[in-house]
């Protein structure tokens, strides 16, 4: 954990303070050494929230966006079950960043306890992860500047991430890389909408000063109903058209061929 009570104040670890965890009330220590992000823990191996995992730059990273008092909240449902959330806005938004594996089961145990949340996704944890999206991108069909029509995006994405019912930001780093299809002007997080366009997934490449920004005022980052439904739309009226065009070839076809008369 990033933050502990400390004579009831919420503190950073910092060498030789001894704190309090907000979700259990159980003593923690600080964790101070030159290899890992400062941090407080449980003594021993034990910790008190089965769904945390262990900080890294990239995950103090995120947080650092979002204020300080937004960070490492307690969630409590109705039951009285609690989880320390990533961050938690004031309106109720829970973003959880996931840097390592996470099983499908508890992906949905998490989905459904804090309700509102979207996912952050590290898109770097594996060596190849970045190569194979970018890879599957240059299949897709691209609509505009920013949004893809995938068709096998399992081909491009962990499957643990594919059946969400909420919306995962993929975050590849913030620098293009040699070989890329789609050089990155300005850094980006790739949004895969829970929802799919006829069968296809849609992935939307969402400037990340504009998903913090929006997500802090608590706005929706874009509205991806609308924007599939517009996908769906333009999907309908390619294949009216198509249709149309290869029935009156066939009807041209059929036509008795007339010869000319002298």
């Amino acid at each position: 954990m990033r933050y502990a009570l400390v004579d009831g104040q919420r503190e950073e670890a910092r060498p030789g303070l001894v704190g309090i965890c907000p979700r259990c009330e159980e003593p923690v220590i600080a964790k101070c050494g030159p290899l890992r992000v400062w941090h407080w823990s449980h003594r021993g191996k034990r910790t008190c929230d089965v769904w945390w995992e262990p900080e890294t730059e990239w995950h103090l990273g995120w947080k650092n966006r979002f204020p300080q008092d937004w960070q490492e909240i307690v969630h409590h449902s109705n039951d009285g079950e609690k989880h320390i959330a990533d961050v938690k806005t004031p309106l109720g938004l829970v973003m959880e960043f996931q840097h390592s594996f996470l099983d499908i089961q508890e992906r949905n145990l998490r989905e459904a306890f804090y309700r509102n949340i979207v996912w952050v996704v590290d898109g770097k944890r594996r060596k190849r992860d970045r190569k194979r999206f970018f890879d599957a991108l240059k299949s897709s069909r691209q609509i505009g500047n920013a949004v893809f029509l995938v068709s096998f995006v399992e081909e491009g994405l962990p499957r643990e991430w594919l059946s969400c019912a909420v919306p995962v930001y993929f975050d590849f780093g913030d620098d293009n890389e040699p070989g890329d299809p789609f050089p990155i002007v300005s850094p980006v997080v790739w949004c895969l909408l829970p929802r799919r366009a006829m069968a296809r997934a849609v992935i939307v490449a969402i400037n990340k000063t504009h998903f913090v920004s929006a997500s802090q005022r608590g706005d929706p980052v874009f509205d991806g109903n609308k924007l599939i439904s517009a996908i769906e739309a333009d999907i309908r009226r390619r294949q009216s058209a198509e249709y149309a065009a290869f029935a009156l070839q066939q009807r041209l076809k059929k036509r008795p061929r007339r010869y000319p008369r002298f």
